[in-house]
């Protein structure tokens, strides 16, 4: 018998049906279309195409664009288990590749996505690294030569070049110290470029996680050294009266705050006014290095009697883990930053609301981080979004300046996701 639907009022009937909604897991992936694989798709993107798909609301796995699917293939093989905010149209998606999940982030609609990973693996090349220096790429041969295009890419966007300036640290602290440095890390070129008295200038060269380390290293030394030197108390700087001290040569310490005190409520009062998420906990980030750093641009505002502006702001890492932030000598290093709607830049959120697309997920307990930044913004040039944008734009002569050419700090804007957001461009 049929299944019907009759207007009370009006008698009309219409015949009705149950759906059943399938296991996406029983439903076998489709073969390539070899329309899409034809030439005139671009020869960089054919082969990533039809390696991840979405379940519809047919029952159907349907592929990602040749475009999209290389932003999945890249952040996916990158991070296995981190997220990436995707576009589409005039919608803006989560991929949350721990979960194998695409979320609307306008409608919430949620759709389970997969990726072929064996045809994945064939395209890209495998990769077996045989040794500190040797690698060996196998795989079939009409790929292998995009594979070591994109591996040598790979290795490219890893690397690093950092020219880092010592000054005041005496020359039997400073040779000793390069020495051991170069020999704990040999794949990392380290040239002395120019020396005068107790002056360096050093440049490393190498995978950008061991230059940073050993940028790291230098300036822990140089921070020893002012620190030991009793004769310039001037240079110190004053570190906040709410840190816990520091043991001796530690230069970062994260502490949790205790849930109910003075920080944690004020903390808390700004993530509330946008957000109704419950704070599982609150950690304040005592970075020595990055603190000091930021004095040193406020003493700088101050000199030439510019305005701080500074303002408290939230930011999202999406599939960053935060402690390469809040733990690295740099904080936020504009060269990893991608482009946005206003450039490429490092974005900052007034509303917590707003960050939350774009928070960290803890791989091991699942739960969502985002920072809370005190920013320092300067002069700020309010536009709309322009993604060629690379710089702010000089400040115009109603403004006082003391360079010429002198641009403004900060640029700000309106998002259309609902918030007032800032770019910093350097």
């Amino acid at each position: 018998p049929s299944l019907t639907q009759t207007n009370v009022s009006t008698n009309v009937k219409r015949v009705i049906q149950i759906k059943t909604i399938a296991n996406p897991h029983s439903i076998p992936l489709p073969l390539p279309s070899p329309g899409l694989m034809s030439s005139d798709v671009d020869d960089e993107e054919s082969d990533l195409h039809c390696y991840w798909y979405y379940f519809n609301e047919a029952n159907q796995w349907k592929p990602f664009s040749p475009s999209l699917t290389k932003q999945l293939s890249d952040s996916y093989l990158n991070n296995p288990k981190g997220s990436l905010i995707i576009s589409q149209g005039a919608y803006s998606y989560n991929i949350d590749f721990h979960n194998m999940s695409q979320t609307n982030l306008k409608t919430n609609t949620v759709r389970v996505i997969r990726v072929d990973k064996d045809k994945l693996e064939t395209a890209m090349g495998r990769l077996a690294i045989t040794s500190g220096e040797n690698v060996l790429l196998f795989g079939l041969g009409e790929n292998m030569q995009l594979a070591k295009h994109k591996f040598t890419h790979f290795i490219k966007s890893k690397c690093l070049t950092k020219q880092v300036d010592i000054r005041g640290v005496p020359k039997t602290v400073m040779i000793p110290t390069i020495v051991k440095l170069k020999t704990s890390h040999p794949h990392v070129k380290v040239e002395i470029k120019d020396k005068a008295e107790d002056s360096y200038v050093i440049k490393l060269d190498g995978f950008a996680k061991h230059v940073n380390f050993l940028d790291s290293r230098l300036k822990d030394v140089y921070i020893k050294c002012l620190e030991e030197n009793k004769e310039d108390q001037g240079t110190k700087v004053a570190i906040p009266k709410n840190w816990e001290k520091h043991t001796a040569n530690e230069m970062i310490r994260v502490v949790p705050v205790v849930n109910g005190s003075v920080e944690w409520t004020q903390v808390a009062a700004e993530f509330n006014r946008t957000s109704n998420r419950p704070i599982q906990s609150i950690d304040r980030v005592q970075n020595k290095w990055l603190w000091r750093k930021y004095q040193q641009t406020k003493d700088s505002f101050k000199e030439i009697e510019q305005n701080e502006n500074e303002m408290t702001v939230f930011h999202g890492t999406g599939g960053t883990d935060p402690n390469l932030i809040i733990r690295g000598p740099e904080g936020f290093d504009f060269r990893h930053s991608r482009e946005g709607m206003w450039g490429r830049a490092n974005y900052f959120a007034l509303n917590a609301s707003f960050s939350e697309s774009y928070q960290y997920t803890q791989p091991q307990t699942n739960l969502k981080m985002m920072l809370q930044v005190k920013l320092m913004a300067g002069n700020v040039a309010h536009l709309p979004p322009n993604s060629s944008l690379t710089m702010p734009p000089v400040l115009p002569s109603s403004i006082k300046q003391h360079f010429l050419g002198q641009k403004y700090d900060t640029v700000s804007g309106d998002h259309p996701a609902g918030s007032k957001v800032y770019m910093v461009h350097t």
